[in-house]
C-alpha cells in the first residue's frame, strides 16, 4: 500500500522491548526507514531465548508439591521491585533447533556454517545466539541496545497543556526514584520547526498550513487526538544508548509544541546488577531434597540479579513490544498436584539430566520440549512416562512401547490424578505406583506485565488482543505494535516481515487500515475461529497457514522481503519426518531437495550481500 503522495516521511522515536530474534530484526528494520531507535534488554547479553543460562529458579521459591508456579505473582511483585528477578531463559544445555539452519534465517542474512562453528544443518543453541550476534555486528545494531536494563512499566504519556513554555527538563527525586523524560530526536525536530520544508515540516502545524505540499494525515487513520499539543524536550544533546551517559551534557532545553503528535508512550525502566552469592545449587535441587542434613547440601558461588530502586522515565513515540513468549511458564492442571509431595519443575527450569539419576520421572507433554527431555532424562532415570493430552497429535503416537530405543520411556495419555504419596493415575486407567519428579514441559503464556494500555489490549485464556493480523492493537496503531507473537512458524523471517510493516506503518510510507476496519476484521478473524471451534489459546498459531499469513502483511508493504515457498515445504517435510524418525529426527531425514534449495537461496543471498558491499 503506498503512503502519502508528498513522500514525505515521519520519522519517530521508538521503544523496542527486547534484544531477541524479533526485537534485533525490528531495530533493524526500524533504523533503516529512519527511526530513532532504543532497543531495551533485561539481559547482560542480547540474542533473547537463545541465550543459555545454567542458573534456574528451583533453589528460589519452588516448592515441593505446589502446582503453582507462582508466575504471576512474580511478575507483580517484580513489576513492584518486592521480591529479586527470577531467571529469564529457559533452555536446556542439549537443545538444538527444531527446523533446519536455512529455513530459520532471515531473509537477507544466511544462515550458513562457518569455520571453528557448530556445522549441523540442525544446529545448537549457541550457534544461533552467534548468529544473531553476527546479525547484530552485521546492521550496526549494538549501539542502540541497552544491556541489563529492565522496563517494568509502559504507559500513554500524560496529555500537555497546549500552550507550553520552553523550560529546561526536570529532574525530582522522591524516595530513590528517578524522573527523566527525555526524547533523543529533539533537535532534530528543534531544526525541523525553523525549515518549512525539512523532514519534519509536516508536524509542525502550528507553523506549517496543510496542505497539497504538506503530509496531510488522517486523524482517524492515524489515530490521532488532533486536540493534544506535544512538547517535546531533552537535556543531552544525544541520548544515545547507554544509559551510563544520562546526565553528562549541559541541559539544552528545546520545547516545541506540535499537534498531529501520537500521544506518546511513557517507558520506565530500571538498570539491573549482577552479584556474585553462594547459594543452593538449584539444578541439583532433586539430590539436595534427599538430604535430611540441610549442612550437606551443595552450594555454589552464583551469579544473581538485582535491580536498581533508580527508575529512569523516557517518553517516546511508538513502541514495539518482543519480549518474548518463552519465559512465562504454563503448567499442568492436574487434579492432586497441590498435595502431591514430589519433586516439580517446568522444562523452563530444566538444564541436563544429571540430576533424575535412578529417579522415576513423569514428563507432561508432547511437545517439541517433552519429547526432547523426556529422551534426555531416560538416559539416567529408572524410568521415564511421557504423557499427552492427546496420543494422536504426538509424532510419535504410532511408535514401539517402549519408546525411542529406550526401554525405560513409555508413552502414556492424559494424567487424570495424582495422590500425595506419589500414585499416579492416567486416562486409560493405566497407573504408575510411585513418581518421584514431574516435569512440566506443557509451554508458556503470553505476558507483558510492564504493559498498561487502558484495556485497549488485553490477554485473555492466552489470546492477545485484540490484534490486526497480530501484530496492530487497532485503537492504538501504528504507536504500539507487536513483532514474533504467532507460533508454529519460521519465527526469523515471519518476524522480520512484520517488522517491515512496523516500520514502514510508522514512517508513514504505507498506510494501515481505519481502527473500525482493523476492528471489524479482528471480529471476522475470531468469528471464524470460533466457528471451526478453535480454543482461544490457540489464537496465535499460524502454523501450515504461515504463507498466506505472510502473504496478507508483504500486500501491505512496499518492496517487502521474499518469503521463498521452500521455506514452508520444510518446514513442513521436518514435521513428517519426526513422525517417522521420532528419536533422530535432526540426524536423519529425506527432503534433499528442499536441502539442495535452501542452500542454493543461501548461497546466493550471501553473493549478492558480498557484491553489494564490494
Amino acid at each position: 500500500m503506498e503512503g502519502s503522495s508528498c513522500g514525505r516521511r515521519r520519522r519517530c522515536a521508538v521503544a523496542v522491548v527486547g534484544a531477541g530474534a524479533a526485537g534485533l530484526v525490528s531495530a533493524r528494520e526500524l533504523k533503516r526507514e529512519g527511526h530513532s531507535v532504543t532497543v531495551f534488554e533485561q539481559q547482560d547479553r542480547f540474542g533473547g531465548l537463545w541465550v543459555y543460562d545454567d542458573r534456574t529458579n528451583l533453589a528460589a521459591g519452588w516448592r515441593r508439591g505446589s502446582k503453582v508456579d507462582g508466575f504471576d505473582a512474580w511478575a507483580a511483585e517484580e513489576a513492584a521491585s518486592i521480591s529479586p528477578p527470577r531467571v529469564h531463559n529457559g533452555i536446556y544445555k542439549s537443545l538444538r533447533t527444531v527446523i533446519p539452519r536455512e529455513t530459520m534465517s532471515y531473509t537477507d542474512f544466511p544462515f550458513l556454517p562457518k569455520p571453528g562453528r557448530d556445522g549441523r544443518r540442525f544446529c545448537g543453541h549457541v550457534a544461533v545466539a552467534e548468529y544473531l550476534r553476527d546479525f547484530a555486528d552485521e546492521f550496526q545494531l549494538t549501539d542502540h541496545i541497552r544491556l541489563n536494563t529492565r522496563v517494568v512499566r509502559i504507559e500513554q504519556a500524560e496529555r500537555q497543556p497546549q500552550q507550553q513554555q520552553p523550560q529546561q527538563q526536570q529532574e525530582e527525586e522522591e524516595g530513590g526514584r528517578r524522573s527523566a523524560c527525555v526524547r533523543s530526536w529533539c533537535e532534530r525536530a528543534d531544526a525541523c520547526s525553523r525549515d518549512r520544508d525539512g523532514p519534519c515540516a509536516s508536524l509542525n502545524a502550528g507553523e506549517n498550513e496543510r496542505g497539497d505540499e504538506t503530509e496531510r494525515m488522517d486523524d482517524q487513520r492515524s489515530h490521532r487526538d488532533p486536540d493534544v499539543t506535544w512538547t517535546l524536550s531533552s537535556d543531552q544533546e544525544s541520548l544515545g544508548c547507554a544509559s551510563e551517559r544520562m546526565g553528562e551534557s549541559r541541559p539544552r532545553p528545546c520545547a516545541r509544541s506540535y499537534r498531529d503528535m501520537p500521544r506518546g508512550w511513557r517507558v520506565t525502566s530500571r538498570r539491573v546488577v549482577r552479584r556474585r552469592r553462594r547459594r543452593t545449587r538449584g539444578h541439583d535441587v532433586l539430590e539436595n531434597e534427599k538430604k535430611e542434613n540441610k549442612d550437606e547440601v551443595e552450594e555454589e558461588e552464583e551469579e544473581e540479579e538485582e535491580e536498581e530502586r533508580e527508575e529512569q522515565e523516557e517518553v517516546f513515540d511508538a513502541v514495539v513490544v518482543c519480549n518474548g513468549h518463552h519465559w512465562a511458564p504454563r503448567m499442568a492442571d492436574v487434579p492432586g498436584l497441590d498435595t502431591w509431595h514430589g519433586i516439580q519443575l517446568h522444562s523452563h527450569d530444566y538444564r541436563t539430566p544429571d540430576t533424575f539419576g535412578n529417579a522415576v520421572v513423569l514428563v507432561i507433554g508432547g511437545g517439541l520440549s517433552g519429547e526432547d527431555i523426556s529422551k534426555e532424562v531416560a538416559s539416567v532415570a529408572a524410568e521415564v512416562y511421557l504423557s499427552a493430552r492427546s496420543l494422536d497429535s504426538l509424532a510419535i503416537a504410532k511408535g514401539p512401547r517402549p519408546i525411542a530405543g529406550r526401554a525405560n520411556l513409555y508413552l502414556r495419555p492424559e494424567v487424570e490424578r495424582v495422590t500425595p504419596d506419589g500414585h499416579v493415575a492416567f486416562a486409560d486407567k493405566s497407573e504408575v505406583k510411585k513418581v518421584d519428579v514431574i516435569i512440566h514441559c506443557t509451554g508458556y503464556r503470553y505476558s507483558f506485565p510492564f504493559l498498561e494500555a487502558g484495556g485497549l489490549v488485553h490477554v485473555e485464556d492466552n489470546r492477545v488482543g485484540p490484534l490486526f493480523e497480530h501484530v496492530f492493537p487497532p485503537k492504538l496503531a501504528p504507536w504500539l505494535s507487536f513483532v514474533g507473537l504467532p507460533i508454529k512458524v519460521v519465527v526469523f523471517p515471519v518476524s522480520e516481515i512484520q517488522a517491515v510493516w512496523v516500520a514502514q506503518a510508522l514512517s508513514g510510507k504505507v498506510e494501515i487500515p481505519s481502527a473500525e476496519e482493523m476492528m471489524d476484521e479482528v471480529g471476522r478473524f475470531y468469528a471464524d475461529l470460533d466457528k471451526r471451534g478453535v480454543p482461544k489459546r490457540y489464537t496465535h498459531f499460524v502454523g501450515y497457514q504461515q504463507d498466506g499469513y505472510v502473504e496478507a502483511i508483504r500486500a501491505r508493504c512496499r518492496d517487502p522481503p521474499v518469503f521463498e515457498r521452500w521455506r514452508t515445504a520444510m518446514f513442513k517435510a521436518v514435521s513428517a519426518n519426526r513422525r517417522v524418525h521420532f528419536a533422530d529426527f535432526r540426524d536423519t531425514w529425506t527432503d534433499y531437495d528442499l536441502e539442495e534449495q535452501g542452500r542454493i537461496s543461501q548461497l546466493r543471498v550471501a553473493a549478492e550481500r558480498k557484491a553489494r558491499e564490494g
